[in-house]
């Protein structure tokens, strides 16, 4: 819009109103509910805008677009549309649109104009495009011997590939009859293959093979000619780039029919032994995703593919990323890799079953060889193998005991066992079908030629036993084939089988099976003979007696049914279902060599059920007064036993066990509120525990004692109760007396760590009962105690329950413990505790010698490495403690120490990676020194956690949660204060190019937009700039999350882009960054920058 006077001139008039006469320019109306302004013109249209400013700006030397373009670099967003004209013009100036390609390759060679604007030239391309002659001058150029032309050629293969994508369905035909030459394209520059058009090659490909069926002849031809090419450039390159092999595959897979010797001989390479050993994780599970379409191309080549993924095991476990992301990586290894692809064939084998069934048996034989090989391969020597003969063939069958594995659930869900069940299902539907006679005969040839498995035969007379009248018929030489009947693998199959058949057969073949059967004791060497004549006489069984022909058969059977001898047709040998019974006191003490009947032993039992309930039911409660006084008789009964045991002719053991029972409940008792040891029951109990606290049991153990310092765990032990239990009661006033507080502090320098570890961290209870008692130990364990488990126990019981009454000399009693413990098993545990109360000291009570502490830590993050992790574990909640209106000075003080330390640990960890990366600048990462490395990682991992903390402490991780739920709110007060107090933490991290750290980062100023639009804007512009460095640009996740906020503020505030020239340069270097990594979301939103000036 404009003024009217500005261009209502004398001079002017006759040419102003012959434009509004013909409506090209119109008096403005602000809505259709006014009347037009005519003060004010307008076009009527925006086409005719941007018409105008095309022929006003653009039209004449290329050299004056660039310099337009390059000199207000704004233009490309406010008069996008005008430059979308002007190339089509230029398209059409010429056949060969040489015109057009040399603006585009002008613009891309300039420095100073945005990327947004390099892509305009390509995207009306790729809608342009329907022959190779438009794309001729392309093509050229990037055989180039000039650099920069053929540089720049490059780009515009990049965007036009981009701009197919953002476009393709929507607007763009790729493949198929009416679409544009873009195989052809990718058939041309695959002639000459380098890595800046390898990749853009590589992403069009497999686009335009994600439908291969749609793929016209031609089509078809070029794309698999490139697929071959870039294959054989991918496997050429080093460093191997597994990405660019797997897309190449692929597409090889999709266009295997265009030429199938050459695919099938580079399909082939990869199932090379020395290859699969090398590649297989990377590489055979793509092959096996795309096995469903080469069945019907090349069943010999999918055969050969089963072989060999199966035949080759992978063993190495060195980890792997799922996928290329690092945002949030997915580790997996080479063997679950390889694992999937064998799981993708195994579960594709069906089909291929149905296809041709032929080829899918003989490579389940191998596969079943290989299976049995690698897993339940015989011992040297016993893998017996005979041949028979079956109609004129010679078969072999070797022991593979497929009768242990082959049965039951152990092993069901190993793929090949999967594929045999798939092929038993099989057999059985064909064999359910009288017409599907060829194929069975079929697949029993292949079987008679190629397997020696006795697990193949197996299946085979299971299927037989099924379905007499047709498989049943087709194998019928297994049924007098003397190593089938004898075997241990296929006696039993054989005998169902023979129930099925023998009652049908003629006379002659009836005859063979009984001599068959009757001579198998004669087969087998004189130690096995007694096997052998149950073996046949178990299959004799299987005989109905009147079908039997011969009188040798027919005596023997007629013997064996007289004295009831037929042994039944099952395994010699079964493996029954496991059984298990509660295994209690009494089994321990069987098991213990206790007489557990024994009278006296049986009596103590009966006296500790009621105790042992008792004790059971008060595991996590703290029982009444009532309920104590109610178990007291039966704890005196039982203690009355006890006392004498050894008079009674109690077993130690059972006397011991009791004693345990015993000392446990009067453990839980002496939580009860309001007991005292003047009275019963609490003089009792006492009683109880202080006799217990003299029991021999633990015994110490310097094996089991060095464990407890990996792993503190203790078993059932009297005096380990015992000492549980006194500590407990003399927290009651009446109960700390001065025999209970011996006990304690004799059992506070037991020998046994478990021991100590019951009174150490639990000393606090006697706060007020005796606290002269509980200073003076903690003082010596804080000093001497070497179990690291124990002062574990000193930490998290009494030192950090004291923290807030005793400030002071908490801190230093953490400092004599942290001080002394620097190594050894449970060291790094200590030390992380005695951070921990430091921290939370500082923080919450700003102590001063916590703060000397902390501050070292955090200031020092390269050599406190772990210490720094610890500080950083306690600041999430008091980064946002306290209310906002009205503020509480408390609060706030304990807020801004968090975010003071927080803030200090961020500089410090990215200045001491400033100065690693400074002291090896030009030096690859893995040829750093292995400490520096891991200093390095463990840096690294620092900032990670504090993005991580920054991210859930804003309030932005809750606000996703909520809107995955459904569920929509505003920022709250404490956000708003969190986004304004931490803005220092939030510039410093926006300079951080770790992809997990950006990512975080940007989620949480995103949920901070409404509370400062324009400041987060420009934080995510740095935070973008900056992490290019660390890749974050090619992540999907990122690309989306981009998206998604610049959409947001074309709709939300659009107003600021209009008006902000910082904010508007920095959308378009945002946008620059996504564009030139290749995302189409990005592309597509650089379509719409006109919105924000219409």
């Amino acid at each position: 819009r404009l003024d009217r006077s500005a261009v209502a001139r004398p001079d002017t008039s006759t040419h102003l109103n012959d434009l509004l006469s013909a409506q090209v320019l119109i008096e403005w109306q602000p809505s259709p509910e006014t009347q037009p302004n005519r003060y004010i013109l307008a076009f009527s249209h925006h086409v005719l805008f941007d018409y105008a400013v095309e022929c006003l700006l653009f039209r004449g030397d290329s050299e004056k677009v660039v310099r337009r373009l390059a000199d207000d670099p704004d233009l490309v967003m406010v008069i996008r549309p005008s430059l979308v004209l002007h190339f089509t013009y230029l398209w059409n100036v010429t056949p060969d649109r040489r015109d057009f390609w040399n603006l585009v390759f002008k613009v891309i060679q300039s420095q100073r104009i945005p990327e947004v604007g390099k892509i305009i030239g390509p995207a009306v391309a790729a809608e342009l495009a329907r022959t190779m002659e438009d794309l001729e001058a392309l093509c050229a150029a990037l055989e180039d011997a000039n650099e920069t032309r053929r540089h720049a050629a490059e780009q515009a293969l990049r965007h036009l590939v981009g701009a197919l994508l953002a476009r393709a369905s929507d607007e763009i035909r790729l493949i198929g009859p009416r679409a544009g030459p873009w195989c052809s394209l990718l058939e041309r520059i695959s002639r000459n293959l380098h890595t800046a058009v390898a990749y853009p090659v590589r992403t069009l490909l497999t686009t335009l093979c994600e439908h291969p069926e749609d793929l016209t002849p031609e089509q078809r031809i070029a794309a698999g000619q490139t697929a071959r090419r870039l294959l054989e450039f991918a496997w050429s390159q080093t460093p191997r780039d597994a990405w660019l092999v797997a897309h190449a595959l692929q597409g090889v897979c999709r266009t295997f029919e265009s030429d199938s010797e050459a695919s099938r001989a580079l399909i082939q390479r990869c199932l090379e032994p020395s290859h699969l050993s090398q590649f297989g994780f990377e590489e055979m599970p793509w092959l096996a995703r795309e096995v469903k379409r080469l069945i019907s191309l090349d069943p010999d080549l999918v055969e050969e593919i089963y072989r060999a993924a199966f035949g080759h095991r992978e063993e190495s476990e060195e980890p792997t990323l799922i996928g290329p992301g690092r945002i949030l990586p997915l580790i997996s290894n080479r063997r679950q890799d390889y694992d999937m692809a064998l799981y993708e064939l195994a579960e594709t084998f069906p089909e291929f079953l149905n296809a041709t069934p032929e080829n899918a048996t003989r490579a389940l034989i191998h596969v079943m060889e290989a299976y049995v090989a690698q897993r339940h391969s015989p011992a040297p020597g016993e893998g017996e193998e005979e041949s028979f003969y079956f109609n004129g063939y010679q078969a072999v069958i070797r022991t593979d005991y497929s009768h242990i594995w082959d049965e039951g659930s152990t092993y069901r869900s190993d793929e090949p066992l999967k594929m045999l069940d798939a092929f038993q299902k099989f057999l059985e539907e064909l064999a359910a079908r009288p017409d599907e006679r060829e194929k069975l005969q079929t697949i029993v040839r292949a079987i008679v030629s190629e397997n020696r498995l006795a697990v193949l035969w197996r299946r085979l007379l299971l299927v037989g036993a099924r379905f007499p009248d047709t498989l049943g018929q087709e194998i019928l030489p297994l049924a007098w084939a003397l190593p089938i009947l004898k075997s241990i693998d296929t006696t039993v199959p054989a005998g169902e089988y023979l129930k099925a058949v023998f009652p049908n057969l003629e006379h002659h073949s009836r005859a063979k099976v009984e001599q068959a059967i009757l001579s198998i004791p004669d087969a087998v060497p004189d130690d096995r003979r007694r096997a052998a004549e149950r073996t046949r006489d178990q299959l004799l069984g299987c005989l109905p007696l009147g079908a039997v022909v011969t009188d040798e058969a027919r005596h023997r059977l007629e013997e064996l049914i007289r004295v009831n001898a037929v042994p039944p047709n099952k395994p010699s040998m079964r493996f029954s279902e496991v059984w298990s019974k509660p295994y209690g006191e009494e089994e321990y003490l069987k098991d213990e060599g206790v007489p557990v009947e024994a009278e006296p032993n049986r009596k103590i039992r009966e006296l500790e059920r009621p105790v042992k309930e008792f004790a059971d039911k008060h595991l996590n409660t703290v029982p009444s007064l009532e309920e104590v006084n109610a178990i007291l008789p039966a704890l005196r009964e039982l203690h009355t036993a006890l006392v004498r045991a050894n008079t009674d002719g109690v077993h130690p053991k059972q006397a011991d066990y009791a004693w345990g029972n015993l000392v446990v409940a009067c453990a839980r008792i002496a939580r009860a509120e309001g007991l005292s040891c003047e009275q019963d029951p609490g003089a009792f109990v006492k009683k109880v525990l202080l006799e217990a606290s003299r029991c021999p049991e633990p015994q110490p153990d310097p094996q089991s004692d060095a464990q407890f310092d990996e792993s503190p765990s203790w078993g059932r032990a009297t005096r380990t109760e015992a000492a549980q239990g006194l500590i407990v009661l003399a927290r009651h006033a009446y109960c700390a007396t001065s025999d209970v507080l011996k006990a304690i502090q004799r059992l506070s320098k037991d020998p046994v760590p478990a021991v100590r570890f019951q009174i150490v961290s639990n000393l606090n209870t006697l706060y007020r009962t005796a606290p002269d008692l509980m200073w003076e130990l903690i003082e010596h364990i804080c000093q001497e105690e070497q179990s690291r488990s124990v002062l574990q126990g000193l930490l998290t019981g009494p030192l950090r329950r004291l923290g807030g009454v005793e400030p002071d000399r908490i801190a230093g009693l953490v400092k004599v413990i942290f001080d002394r413990v620097t190594e050894g098993p449970g060291s790094a545990r200590v030390r992380e505790l005695c951070v921990r109360i430091f921290s939370g000291l500082y923080i919450w009570r700003d102590q001063a010698l916590s703060r000397e502490r902390v501050l070292e830590i955090v200031s020092n993050p390269a050599t406190h490495a772990a210490e720094a992790h610890h500080v950083l574990t306690t600041l999430r909640e008091p980064l946002t403690h306290g209310p906002v209106d009205p503020p509480d000075p408390e609060a706030d003080s304990v807020r801004q120490r968090a975010l003071d330390l927080l803030q200090r640990l961020l500089h410090s960890t990215r200045e001491s990676l400033q100065k690693l990366e400074a002291r090896y600048s030009g030096t690859h990462f893995n040829n750093w020194s292995p400490d520096d490395q891991e200093t390095a990682k463990s840096l690294w991992r620092l900032i990670d956690s504090i993005g991580s903390e920054i991210y859930f402490a804003s309030g932005a991780y809750d606000a996703k949660d909520r809107a995955t739920r459904g569920v929509s709110g505003e920022v709250s007060p404490q956000s708003r204060r969190f986004y304004e107090e931490a803005g220092t933490i939030l510039d410093e991290l926006t300079k951080v190019p770790i992809p997990r750290v950006t990512h975080h980062l940007l989620e949480t100023l995103e949920y901070f937009i409404p509370v400062d639009p324009r400041g987060v804007f420009l934080r995510i512009h740095q935070v973008i700039m900056s992490a290019q460095k660390g890749g974050y640009q090619y992540e999907s996740l990122a690309a989306n999350l981009i998206v998604r906020i610049i959409e947001r503020y074309l709709a939300e505030h659009r107003e600021l882009l209009q008006q902000d020239v910082e904010c508007r340069k920095a959308l378009i270097e945002i946008l620059d960054v996504f564009v030139d990594a290749g995302w189409p979301s990005a592309r597509k939103l650089t379509y719409r920058l006109e919105e924000i000036f219409r």
